[in-house]
């Protein structure tokens, strides 16, 4: 059975402006809905930032203390590196949408991280034989900080940037 244009046409009908505009309301819902969020990826973030900035602190203390302080910084790190990455996978699924290129500002800040990281290696030793203060390390340990705080601000502000320009052509289109 086939169906004649007369009868296409009654099913779609004509939409009037009250109507028009309900469907553009909406539509811009849907639209503010798919905005990006700030990621939960931080949060791994963070938790590396907390372990680099205890692994040089650890490492002095355990040395002073006669230990050997490889092994108990290594377990302890290791312990927060595979929960951070075990964070990581799992927060993944719950990712709606991320800002436009939260790869590349995640790519930086985890190199930040790293080169870091190394530089708390050799300060802790360093400290550690006695050529650099605790105060050094203490030094490192904010500057984790910094970088813990660094990411998600720059991720919030591309956020509110992008919902901002959502909000805009909003207003311009209605």
């Amino acid at each position: 059975m086939t169906r004649n244009t007369s009868d296409r046409d009654q099913s779609v009908g004509e939409v009037d402006p009250a109507k028009a505009r309900e469907l553009l309301g909406l539509v811009r819902q849907s639209q503010m809905s798919a905005a990006p969020t700030l990621s939960p990826m931080w949060i791994p973030y963070s938790i590396f930032c907390v372990g680099g900035s205890t692994f040089p602190l650890l490492s002095f203390a355990f040395a002073k203390a006669g230990m050997s302080e490889l092994i108990p910084v290594l377990v302890f790190f290791g312990w927060v590196i595979i929960a951070a990455i075990l964070m990581a996978i799992t927060m993944r699924s719950a990712i709606k949408r991320q800002a436009r290129g939260f790869g590349r500002r995640w790519s930086i800040m985890m190199a930040a991280w790293g080169i870091t990281f190394m530089g708390a290696v050799f300060a802790s030793r360093a400290a550690i034989d006695g050529q650099l203060s605790v105060w050094t390390l203490v030094g490192i340990a904010a500057l984790f900080a910094i970088l813990a705080i660094n990411g998600p601000v720059i991720e919030l502000v591309t956020v509110r940037k992008a919902e901002g320009l959502a909000q805009r052509k909003e207003v311009t289109n209605g």
